[in-house]
């Protein structure tokens, strides 16, 4: 494995403080009651905890561009400050200190999660009570793992930069500092962080793809959701395209948005309305023009321009690719050359989510997604540990 690639001149100093919600509290109240009658005949929520354990602190990671320029990229770290409480449901002794030992793995490994386009890190975590249920970062904290959700460049808290500078590679660079940082935080679940695993949805997925091939050993695990680099046909009309270039920062129209993020069988209406008003974000003009011969390349099925633009073949972690059946940006067309595409990887594992859209974490079989990342996450830290203790791992 070639030794880890640094960013030079890099200094990173990181500043911690924990965070308040800064969400518009009256534009959230005001559809409170709308929530509650839309709801109030289903159960797709579940109960709603009222002692969450699960503590937020707000992070801010300080980014140098290319121009020499100073950015800051915010970060929220999600931790149980209760994740082995979760052990007492057994009773044996044999799987109580099973689930411990697990349990330790998961404190120690750092999940990173990257938002795709229209999207930021409340992607991972909308900022309402009724939709707690529909937070992958809270969900994964509670399995024990802390969890670090980032604004990209441009997005949410995070700096806005020139929408034209901020392009593929700033993105990237970008990325790569902060999980550079990342490996020195500190872990409020004690001890340093083993292991980072790097999880994209959508265009988060080509980005972290791209800096995981670029910088050989900056994670130990990739998962890839909602993005597929196979031969297919983006559905971005050339009139959208031509519409969203004219502004140095785009927006998608919530129809378009609706129309390519959901498969409504499995989605709710308000979640989606909430969704189009509170989660939808913007994205760089430069970034969508860096990125449109890949959609060509993929379009064409040109195998090594999808290999030159993405650097999926020099991925050297395991990988997980989850793909939704009814996701018309990134369909399961080809699920085995999918794989083939991670040539370099020593573990390529494509799971294909039935019933469900382009934006997993905002349908209501979201957990098919969250169940099969933690158990592949599990299983893989544990092999790595029984390997390294000269055991067997079952």
């Amino acid at each position: 494995m070639a030794n880890r690639t640094l960013i030079s001149g890099a200094c990173l100093t990181l500043s911690l403080f924990f965070f308040f919600p800064t969400h518009n509290g009256m534009a959230l109240a005001f559809i409170d009651e709308a929530f509650e009658l839309a709801f109030q005949d289903h159960n797709d929520f579940g109960h709603i905890p009222s002692d969450d354990s699960v503590l937020v602190k707000r992070l801010s990671f300080p980014i140098q561009l290319g121009d020499k320029t100073g950015q800051q990229m915010a970060g929220f770290l999600y931790f149980d400050s209760q994740g082995f409480s979760v052990c007492k449901r057994h009773k044996s002794l044999f799987y109580l200190l099973k689930c411990i030992q697990t349990q330790s793995l998961k404190n120690r490994t750092l999940q990173v999660l990257i938002h795709g386009f229209t999207y930021n890190h409340t992607y991972w975590d909308p900022p309402h009570r009724r939709l707690s249920r529909f937070s992958y970062a809270r969900f994964m904290a509670r399995q024990g793992y802390p969890v670090l959700a980032l604004d990209l460049l441009g997005t949410g808290g995070s700096s806005i930069p020139d929408g034209d500078v901020l392009n593929i590679t700033e993105s990237v660079s970008s990325l790569a500092q902060v999980l550079i940082a990342a490996r020195a935080l500190s872990n409020p679940l004690g001890g340093q962080f083993d292991k980072i695993v790097l999880i994209g949805h959508s265009v988060g997925t080509a980005t972290a793809v791209l800096t995981t091939g670029t910088f050989p050993g900056i994670v130990d695990f990739l998962i890839a959701t909602g993005w597929s680099f196979s031969p297919h046909v983006v559905p971005l009309s050339s009139e959208l395209v031509a519409a969203s270039l004219a502004n140095p920062y785009i927006r998608f129209p919530d129809s378009v948005r609706e129309e390519l993020f959901y498969f409504t069988p499995s989605a709710r209406q308000p979640v989606i309305n909430f969704d189009n008003r509170f989660l939808a974000d913007q994205f760089s003009r430069g970034v969508l023009i860096e990125g449109l011969p890949l959609l060509e390349a993929m379009a064409l099925g040109d195998f090594q321009a999808i290999r030159d633009l993405t650097r999926i073949d020099k991925v050297n972690v395991p990988v997980l690719v989850q793909l939704g059946r009814f996701d018309v940006i990134a369909p399961p067309l080809l699920p085995d050359i999918e794989a083939q595409l991670y040539s370099n990887s020593p573990d390529v594992h494509v799971e294909i989510l039935e019933r469900i859209g382009h934006s997993f974490n905002l349908h209501t079989n979201r957990l098919t997604s969250w169940a099969g990342i933690n158990k592949w996450i599990e299983e893989r830290l544990v092999k790595k540990r029984a390997k390294h203790n000269g055991e067997v791992a079952h």
